[in-house]
Order: C-alpha cells, then sequence, then structure tokens
C-alpha cells in the first residue's frame, strides 16, 4: 500500500507468579493492551520458575478464543530446577531437554517444535486486549511443587484502523462547524 505508515507498537505487560501445588491445575489469566487488532511478534517468558520434579509440568498458552500454543510439556526429568527464566519465541532453535536440565535459555514452544500446532505466531492474529490470555501450567504427576515469579507476554502490536468512513465524517464534521 502506497504510502502507508506502520503503526506497530511494542508492548510487554507481567503478571505476578504463582504457586504450583502438587498434581493441580494453575490458570494465570493476563490483558493486554486494549486496542490491538493482531500481534505481529509475540514472546512468552515465565520468571524464577522452581520444581522438585520439572517433568510433572505441562505449560500452554491460550489466547481469547481458545487457540492453545503448546510450550513445554513433560520436560526437564526429576532434575530439580531453582530460578530457571523460561523464553519461548517461535524462531527458538529448540525445547527445553526432556531429561534435563532445564536452563536460563530461549526456547522454541513444543508444540511448533513437534508440529503438533503453529505455535505463538498464530494465537495474535486474532487476539485483542479486550480479553483475557490464559497462561495454563499442570502438574499432572504426584511427587512435587513448584512456583515461579512471573509471567511475562512481550510482542509488536498493530492497532485496530479507524475505519476509513470514520475518519470522512470527522472531517466533514470539522470543516462544516
Amino acid at each position: 500500500q502506497l504510502g502507508a505508515v506502520s503503526n506497530a507498537q511494542p508492548f510487554s505487560v507481567t503478571a505476578p507468579g504463582i504457586s504450583i501445588p502438587d498434581n493441580s491445575i494453575q490458570i494465570v489469566p493476563m490483558f493486554l493492551p486494549a486496542g490491538l487488532d493482531r500481534i505481529e511478534q509475540l514472546e512468552i517468558e515465565i520468571n524464577g520458575l522452581s520444581h522438585a520434579q520439572p517433568a510433572d509440568l505441562d505449560c500452554y498458552l491460550i489466547n481469547p478464543f481458545g487457540m492453545t500454543a503448546e510450550l513445554m510439556s513433560d520436560r526437564g526429568g526429576a532434575l530439580a530446577i531453582a530460578g530457571v527464566d523460561l523464553t519461548f519465541a517461535d524462531g527458538a532453535a529448540g525445547v527445553p531437554s526432556q531429561d534435563g536440565p532445564i536452563v536460563s535459555v530461549l526456547y522454541r514452544p513444543e508444540g511448533l517444535h513437534l508440529g503438533t500446532d503453529g505455535g505463538l505466531s498464530p494465537l495474535g492474529l486474532t487476539g485483542s486486549g479486550s480479553d483475557s490470555w490464559i497462561l495454563l501450567i499442570v502438574d499432572d504427576t504426584v511427587g512435587g511443587t513448584g512456583s515461579f515469579e512471573s509471567f511475562t507476554i512481550r510482542g509488536v502490536g498493530v492497532p485496530a484502523a479507524v475505519p476509513a468512513i470514520a475518519a470522512c465524517i470527522f472531517l466533514i464534521a470539522s470543516s462544516s462547524a
């Protein structure tokens, strides 16, 4: 489109961490900035993750319309972790180790790596800031508890465009005054 100006805006939203009880399901809601039409880039960070049995954990990101990306499932083996910062982005090289240890680096979402989902990119095509995004953490096996300090969604969002007809009406109303 000739003369188009990009109005993409970076954003970062952080939610406080939670405890992860043994054999439980934890839901952490997150609201992105209002007025986003789509998200062009998306990155997820789980800060300060600690768990006695990291292979007990399944982590998913769910957008407001129910589309889901599997971040990791049953990774890290039985090697306890403490204070690990997990960052997930579609362009990363690998997933957390199956047998451990899990370390603080950039990872590719497991669902994208295995081809079971489209990763993080498709989640932003239909998302908006008006409804809750969810980090879903499932501790699916008896034998260990954990916690994390915070959860962050970072990205580049494109605000909803003002319809051309509304802009014309505004200009006409302004010029006739």
